[in-house]
């Protein structure tokens, strides 16, 4: 009796399940051996419970962020549960891993936390201005739509923020200029030297 190849190879995938066992490579890896075809479903849909707890957690407020990290308990009999904390400061994001785990006991690393802060409308102004050349009625403008955020310094000492705008209002700009010319008999040098200086009749 000769068999068909498909049918040597379904004999083939059978025994390969019959005789599957895990097998542990040198740096703690599992693997296991099975045929091509086979593929692998979770039951855990169908179960009352989940297998163990994941998902993200998003949001914007900082205390709903805080309440949940602090009340969240994560445990796993496999791996030992270490949370830690990653912080975007330009992304204005925290992220919490709480199942990552640690080098020789990796978690899965599926269950977080995410907090993304909004900019409030004077820290959005700020960034609007930052980097930009303003001129002396637009930057005493700014300074005072935004007063009640902002405050002044002048060295250690705190200015009162409308004297600091008077400052910004009222300024004395003072331009010379300097032109040296030496003439010799095989020699002749020229220097020229502008020096501009911008003061507030009010304080510095």
């Amino acid at each position: 009796m000769s068999l068909s190849k498909e049918a040597i190879q379904h004999i083939e995938s059978q025994a390969v399940i019959a005789a599957a066992k895990p097998i542990t490579i040198a740096d703690g890896t599992t693997v296991a051996v099975l045929p091509e075809n086979i593929r692998l479903q979770s039951l855990e849909a169908f179960q009352p419970m989940r297998d163990r707890f994941r998902g993200t957690m998003a949001t914007h407020s900082l205390q709903d962020f805080i309440k949940y990290t602090e009340s969240h308990d994560v445990v796993d009999d496999i791996a030992p549960v270490k949370a830690l904390g990653f912080i975007d400061q330009d992304a204005m994001r925290a992220t919490v891993i709480f199942n990552l785990g640690e080098p020789g006991a990796a978690g899965h690393g599926d269950d977080v936390a995410v907090l993304t802060l909004k900019p409030t409308a004077a820290y959005s102004a700020l960034l609007g201005v930052l980097g930009k050349p303003l001129g002396q009625k637009e930057l005493a403008e700014w300074l005072e739509d935004w007063l009640p955020n902002l405050e002044a310094q002048d060295g250690e000492a705190t200015l009162p923020m409308l004297q600091a705008i008077n400052a910004v209002r009222r300024m004395v700009i003072k331009a010379t200029s300097q032109r040296d010319s030496n003439v010799g008999d095989f020699s002749a040098s020229r220097s020229a030297m502008d020096e501009i200086e911008a003061k507030s009749q009010d304080t510095l």
